[in-house]
Formats: structure tokens, sequence, C-alpha cells
């Protein structure tokens, strides 16, 4: 069990977006070479890996560049195979790793590289070929949160204007990032003409697929003699995987209208942290903004309202960078873009440095405590984690 003995102590993140000058490689180098710097330490140091990437982009590849190029050799390498939620998954293996003592100083890695396939490969035919040849048909990510979007909206609990409002929200804090892919607000006018991907949604309500990588260091103690940047403390991290990509549409218990997993997930990691009201003990979040109506739905997987009120936090701006808590300052991967198994480690470089005032002007005041949220395979898995600022002195 993870209690007062892991902390983050270095992160990197690539830039996100069309990489065509970058291969695979040359975007975790990026990441990993940010992240040993942030932490003051060498490739040798570090006696574990663990490597997150999609299971239809990098089939193949079994970290060797990594060893490679990064100069971490013979050290035990784990690959992780899976989308959006991954490298959730490779970080939960990898803290648990060093609670339990068998590592002294791990590394983290999620990457992607996807900008060179065609749009409609990346979005549909790549998920259906991954999936179930008939059952499948037609269930890809887009299409299911497209469900999930007319359900909410034939429940009442749900308008345009609120998937609106949160585009309009995460681009506006993706003004205000360096690494963002799109750095600029979104026209009214240009939300009114999108294209329909998956009724309600448009292609404006759906984060791009970028090339991107992300690197997480984690440590079993801090020593702030060995290390450059203020060390984050990891409090809780949550991990529920409840079924497949068809899941919902085989289960009884699945309304379109909630997402069991993502929730137990939140869950887990607010019981190991003692978090009993988010919205008095966590200072900012980062969480899956895949689509729009994603978002909305994280809401009420990590407890900021009861099931239909989401559209109601939204609207009253309590998530906006100067709102209660204000969710996504990076502008999330609707601003970012989507590498899928590098997003849920791009959330959890924004919370360190949000936790360590070295935002920029994206910096939330006096944050103490920040929430990481992770969602894939139409809600059929979830991820999350508390990180907290240690106390200087």
């Amino acid at each position: 069990m993870i209690r007062d003995g892991l902390y983050v102590v270095g992160t990197g993140c690539s830039e996100f977006g069309e990489r065509p000058e970058a291969s695979f490689d040359d975007l975790v180098e990026e990441a990993v070479r940010e992240a040993l710097w942030d932490a003051g330490v060498g490739p040798g140091e570090v006696d574990g890996v663990w490597l997150a990437s999609s299971d239809v982009g990098e089939r193949r590849r079994e970290g060797g560049g990594l060893s490679g190029t990064g100069g971490f050799c013979d050290v035990p390498l784990t690959r992780i195979v899976g989308e959006a939620a991954a490298g959730g998954d490779a970080f939960r293996n990898a803290a648990l790793a060093v609670a339990s003592g068998e590592h002294e100083l791990v590394l983290v890695v999620g990457a992607e590289k996807q900008s060179h396939r065609p749009a409609a490969d990346n979005f549909f035919r790549l998920p259906l070929a991954s999936s179930h040849p008939v059952y499948a048909f037609g269930v890809t990510p887009v299409a299911v949160a497209g469900l999930y979007a007319s359900r909410m909206m034939a429940s009442g609990s749900l308008t345009r204007e609120h998937l609106d409002a949160v585009l309009v929200k995460n681009r506006l804090c993706g003004e205000r990032n360096p690494r963002a892919f799109w750095r600029s607000r979104v026209h009214p006018d240009a939300m009114k003409d999108a294209a329909m991907l998956a009724e309600p949604l448009t292609i404006l309500d759906v984060a791009p697929r970028v090339d991107g990588a992300a690197a997480v260091l984690l440590a079993r103690r801090e020593d702030p003699k060995r290390f450059r940047a203020e060390a984050v403390r990891v409090t809780g991290v949550g991990y529920s995987a409840v079924g497949g990509d068809l899941l919902p549409f085989f289960d009884p218990q699945v309304d379109f209208l909630g997402r069991r997993a993502p929730r137990t997930a939140a869950l887990h990691a607010f019981t190991r942290a003692a978090v009993v009201n988010p919205w008095d003990q966590i200072s900012v979040a980062e969480v899956d903004d895949s689509t729009t109506v994603g978002e909305l739905l994280a809401y009420e997987d990590i407890s900021l309202c009861s099931p239909g009120e989401a559209g109601a936090v939204i609207s009253q701006g309590l998530t906006g960078p100067r709102g209660q808590l204000p969710v996504n300052p990076s502008g999330g991967s609707l601003s970012c873009g989507s590498a899928p198994a590098a997003d849920v480690l791009r959330r959890i470089h924004e919370i360190v440095r949000q936790l360590t005032g070295r935002a920029e002007d994206r910096q939330v005041a006096g944050a103490r405590t920040g929430l990481v949220h992770g969602s894939a395979g139409a809600g059929a898995v979830g991820f999350a984690a508390i990180l907290e600022a240690v106390a200087k002195g």
C-alpha cells in the first residue's frame, strides 16, 4: 500500500502536436531528458523503467529505443500496452514497486506517435481492428462518447451550452500553455459551424490525436540533497477495470449517465488520501477531457457533484481558471491534443508544476493538493491519483 514514503521527484513533457520531425524515440527522449534534469539525476541512478504506449501504434516496440538512446541499461523495463489509461496503469505499477521497497528510483514514460496516420485511422479504423469484428462494429471512442452525450441530453442533465462551456474554458487555458497543440480561443462561429462527428459531438468536441510523450520519476523518500526539484508526495492512487470497450452494451447496470470504473478509481484514491470533500481538500485537478462530455462525466467521477449536476458546475464557472476548483488549467486534451498513453502522465506533469509553483501564467494561487484523473474504454477503465505539496522547512 502507498503511504507517506512515495514522491514524484521529477517530471518532463514534450510539446504535444503534429511532430513530423520527431520519431517515437525522439519524443520519449525529449520527455525523459527533462524529467532527469528536473530531478538532477542521471540515467544510471534509475533502477526501473515502465513504458506505456498504445496497442495500435507502437505494438512491436518493446522499449529498445529507450534502453539504447536513453542509457537505461541493465535495469528492468516493463511495457504497459493500452489506450488512454495505460499511462495511469504504468504509474500505479511503478508506484507500488517503489512503495514495496523493490526499487529506489523509477522512471515512468508514456508516448504516442500518431500524426503520420490519417485521422480516420486514429479515431475509427484502428480501434475497430483491435476489438471484436462484429460486436464492435461502429463502437469507437468517439461514437460511445456521443452515446453518453445523447443519453444525458435526453435525461435533461446536459445541453449544447454545457459542452460549449467546457470547450471555451479549456481552449482559454490552452492559450497560456506553450506545449499545447491549440493555443488559441475558439470562436463562437466555429463552434456553430463545426462538422458533426458523433451526434451531438462535433469535431471541436473531440481532442485531436497528436504526437507526444511525458515522463515521471518516482522515489521512495524525499531527499532534498539528492533531487534538484521540489518533491511532491503521492498520497493516494486508484485504478479500476470492469470490462472491455463493449461493456456498456452488455451490462444492464450501465445507463450511459455515469461511469463505474472511473468513479471506483477515484473513490479508492480518495480513501487512501483521506479526501472526504474534494471542493475543500483539492486545489486543482487535471481530468480526462478527450471529449467535452468526458470532462463533465469526470466531474461526477471525482465527486464534484451528484449524477446529473455536472452541467450546473460548468455553467457556474466553478471549474474555471479562477473558479473554486480549477480543472484542466493546462488546457486539457482539448487544447494539448490527446496522445492516449501519455495523457495521464502529462496531467501529472501539470499538477506537479502547479503544486511547486512552476506553472507560469497558468499557476493556480495557493495550490497545495492536486488530483489527476483518467478514463478509457468507454468508462470501463479508470485511474485517479492525489498529489500533495511537501511543506517547506
